[in-house]
């Protein structure tokens, strides 16, 4: 994992997704912004 990355992890369908920031969209359901939680 880089510098400063997180692994984001959407509450709807289980998709994680690594970035500095919160992904706008889910890849593989579409859920907005608001669903994805930060993961330590």
């Amino acid at each position: 994992m880089g510098f400063n990355m997180a692994v984001w992890k959407c509450t709807v369908c289980g998709e994680t997704k690594e970035g500095r920031c919160r992904p706008q969209k889910c890849p593989k359901c579409g859920a907005t912004k608001e669903n994805f939680e930060k993961q330590q």
